[in-house]
């Protein structure tokens, strides 16, 4: 008997694939044969599904399968993620503290810099309206009489603490925020904003449709580079903050692009 029980035969190829990956690190290997069966599509489909994913170093393809390429450097633990650049992440969240106004409607994309940005969301005193699927901003918003909070349902993701999946989606389809403020995993001109997994993707590219304002929270180590699976143009950003590790030629060619940078300095360190 196939151990992996039938999909609907509707789903698309990004979740697919981002299936696909949760299988191999859940069971070690998948046989194409079986995961073809599961998807109810041709096992060709299937190989073409995991080429594109050993190209992007997730994988390594074996003879009629696949197995998972250990120690990606897109999954650090989370725990490393928190306290690398610390100092930046923290600086980087007060300016964008300074964004949010009374009445305001938001969306709080998950990660370790956003984490530092809701960790201050209890000196607000007027009401507000958040919208999240970060498990760990739970925690600082919680007993806040004059936030709304929204939290979107989905499958709970436990190396990124977050809910995703077509049930978060469909959540955020009703929904219209005034400000989204967003994380990524690396940014590049060409290649604009991206991230480490098809779940995570699809998210982003939903939320930047369903926000007026889009604000980039991302440290000056993450400039340049491009991750596993596009987010959106960087066109589609209205406002970047970042550090003072900033080139000059990554700071122009954000400015060049119309888009409103906001340089965090080591000054916003101090307490607000």
């Amino acid at each position: 008997m196939n151990k992996y029980m039938k999909l609907n035969t509707g789903i698309f190829h990004i979740e697919r694939r981002n299936q696909i990956l949760e299988m191999i690190r859940n069971n070690g290997q998948i046989i194409v044969k079986e995961v073809a069966e599961k998807f109810n599509v041709t096992e060709v489909t299937i190989r073409q599904d995991l080429k594109i994913l050993e190209q992007n170093g997730f994988i390594t393809r074996t003879y009629g399968g696949a197995v998972e390429r250990s120690h990606s450097s897109l999954d650090r633990p989370f725990d490393e993620r928190m306290v690398k650049n610390l100092p930046q992440k923290i600086a980087i969240a007060k300016e964008a503290f300074k964004l949010i106004t009374p009445g305001d409607s938001m969306l709080f994309d998950g990660g370790t810099t956003l984490l530092e940005l809701a960790k201050l969301v209890n000196q607000i005193t007027f009401q507000i309206t958040i919208v999240t699927n970060f498990i760990p901003h739970i925690q600082f918003f919680d007993n806040l009489e004059n936030i709304h909070l929204t939290i979107l349902g989905g499958t709970y993701n436990i190396a990124n603490k977050n809910l995703l999946g077509m049930l978060t989606t469909a959540a955020l389809h009703d929904l219209f925020v005034d400000k989204a403020f967003l994380s990524t995993t690396g940014i590049d001109p060409a290649y604009g904003i991206s991230c480490t997994s098809f779940a995570e993707a699809e998210l982003r590219k939903c939320i930047l449709e369903k926000s007026k304002e889009k604000i980039l929270l991302v440290d000056s180590s993450k400039l340049g580079k491009n991750s596993f699976v596009s987010c959106g143009n960087i066109n589609q950003i209205d406002t970047v903050i970042t550090d003072w590790g900033i080139s000059e030629t990554a700071a122009n060619v954000l400015k060049e692009k119309n888009i409103n940078l906001i340089i965090a300095n080591k000054t916003s360190l101090v307490d607000l």
